[in-house]
């Protein structure tokens, strides 16, 4: 997964919950979902099958290995997401965070827990129908908030980013830019950002993700995201990540993260991809 953190003002880090790992599309169904009686939703999240996915992250100016993800993603027989689990490893192969997710709700806003390994480290969000509750801890006690939300704002909370891009990608492609609300999660705000085509080339798709306010624009630097054009899955994310540094853990890495799709998910060695 990534969740992309976001530091909106000076000394803090605003923890903007975007991860950009589910990359089937969308359909009609599951918007239909998110209105329908809880018997039909427990229906419909029944998994049948089962997605893997490698992330590795690099440093963008020395192409150095720093950690990678693994995905292991539930769907259903419509190809929806259910439930999923993401493991952080170093490059030596050790466990450094964990996070899941449900997708009981929204496609776009899942619940979700992330924690560190080797710390106190911890985030705790459980999307509802009319709230978004969060528990955000570095030590405890933990903070926490609840943000009434409403069915039609455009919320968006970690993997549910991808799910964004796909419920809106015929718009998005047609260069119309699409706005979306955000959650930093250590400030327990939504904040507004949008997505826009910047062009297509090879069979891939560049897509940039920004803030639209002023203030805003001046402390976050825009998201990169590629996806391939055939089957609408991420191919390339760069970026500030969710990974907070060993050496200094107020910051975070950036990184260029390169997926790849394995057929047998005990495979962990990287191929060169294609630009």
């Amino acid at each position: 997964m990534l969740i992309v953190n976001l530091k909106n003002i000076p000394n803090i880090w605003c923890w903007v919950t975007v991860a950009i790992a589910m990359f089937t599309p969308v359909t009609s169904a599951e918007q239909g979902d998110q209105h329908a009686a809880p018997n039909e939703v427990a229906n419909s999240f029944n998994a049948v099958s089962t997605l893997y996915f490698i992330g590795y992250a690099h440093d963008p100016k020395t192409d150095a290995l720093i950690y990678i993800e693994h995905h292991t993603m539930k769907q259903n027989s419509n190809g929806e997401y259910v439930s999923g689990k993401v493991e952080y490893l170093w490059p030596d192969n050790s466990l450094m965070a964990v996070k899941q997710l449900q997708f009981e709700q929204r496609a776009s806003a899942p619940s979700i827990t992330f924690k560190e390994v080797d710390t106190e480290f911890k985030i705790n969000i459980r999307s509802q129908p009319n709230t978004v509750d969060i528990s955000y801890q570095e030590k405890p006690p933990a903070d926490q908030w609840s943000i009434p939300v409403t069915k039609q704002q455009p919320i968006v909370i970690d993997a549910g980013f991808d799910r964004f891009i796909v419920q809106h990608w015929d718009i998005i492609m047609g260069g119309q830019p699409v706005a979306m609300e955000i959650l930093a999660v250590s400030r327990g705000s939504f904040y507004d950002f949008e997505i826009r085509h910047l062009g297509s080339k090879n069979g891939l798709v560049e897509f940039e993700v920004k803030p639209t306010s002023l203030v805003l624009k001046w402390w976050v630097d825009p998201i990169s995201v590629r996806y391939t054009i055939e089957n609408r899955r991420l191919h390339q994310f760069t970026g500030l990540t969710n990974i907070r540094r060993v050496d200094d853990p107020d910051e975070n890495f950036e990184a260029v993260i390169r997926y790849q799709y394995p057929k047998h998910p005990e495979r962990n060695v990287e191929q060169t991809p294609s630009d």
